[in-house]
């Protein structure tokens, strides 16, 4: 058996249908944008906050913030954990698509969960903010595409979202 690390040719991150499949092609979360498996970009931006020192952890800018150091990723059949570590904690990532066949709603739910886990490497107590963003890229084929955003009120959140101005079913704007 090698004990070899294992690899993907590219690492899943939103993994549903065709038209939702969004990947990391590098091996560094930083190095270059998340793109959907046709190529076109599809950009995520995470930024950490430690103890008043901004780092990036995934996107290619701003460039102005410094990396995060990544330790590793891996990769299981409904999750792609990314682990990272710097100024005194430990940042894991996780995308869980629970993509599972025996629960056939849940394999139905265009559902990517984003979590978050930190803990402190060195034993103190550090000020820690996250921020996580999707671009509009994620709802249309191009750039040149108009896109709706609107605000909502859900119980006691405020939810985003966004929406190709002509929602094309099954088909693509050039």
């Amino acid at each position: 058996m090698s004990t070899e690390q294992f690899r993907p040719p590219s690492i899943p991150l939103v993994t549903h249908t065709p038209y939702f499949s969004i990947w990391c092609m590098a091996n560094q979360l930083t190095d270059v944008w998340s793109t959907h498996w046709t190529g076109h970009t599809q950009s995520m931006c995470g930024l950490i906050r430690i103890d008043g020192s901004a780092l990036r952890f995934m996107g290619r800018q701003p460039t102005d913030i410094p990396v995060l150091t990544q330790k590793s990723v891996t990769v299981s059949a409904t999750t792609t954990t990314f682990e990272f570590e710097e100024y005194g904690i430990a940042l894991s990532v996780e995308f869980l698509s629970p993509l599972l066949p025996k629960d056939l709603d849940l394999l139905t739910r265009p559902v990517t969960y984003v979590n978050f886990t930190l803990h402190t490497t060195d034993g103190n107590e550090h000020s820690v903010e996250i921020y996580f963003d999707n671009t509009a890229e994620l709802v249309v084929n191009n750039v040149n595409q108009k896109v709706l955003a609107a605000q909502h009120n859900v119980k006691d959140m405020q939810v985003l979202s966004f929406q190709s101005v002509e929602q094309l079913i099954l088909g693509k704007k050039r």
